[in-house]
């Protein structure tokens, strides 16, 4: 079957995007063992989940750079106002 990733108790983000990253390759490596013994389906079911977790990622990426922009302009708006 297709691998899953393992739970983990963290929040931090750096260690979460590696732990995504790591899970990732081992998904795609998963997928070409699959495709080299000719199991196909579970080769796409496989790609269809890297890219699945491949969006989640950039959207997490995407909303942690908005909010790091956002802590920054309250941060600068907050220094003028002194």
């Amino acid at each position: 079957g297709v691998p899953q990733p393992q739970p983990h108790q963290t929040s931090d983000k750096e260690e979460e995007a590696v732990v995504v990253d790591q899970f990732c390759r081992v998904l795609d490596n998963h997928r070409k063992a699959c495709e080299a013994t000719c199991k196909y389906q579970e080769a796409d079911v496989a790609l269809a989940r890297l890219n699945e977790l491949r969006l989640m990622e950039e959207d997490r990426q995407r909303q942690a750079l908005r909010s790091k922009h956002i802590a920054e302009r309250v941060t600068v708006e907050e220094a003028h106002r002194e």
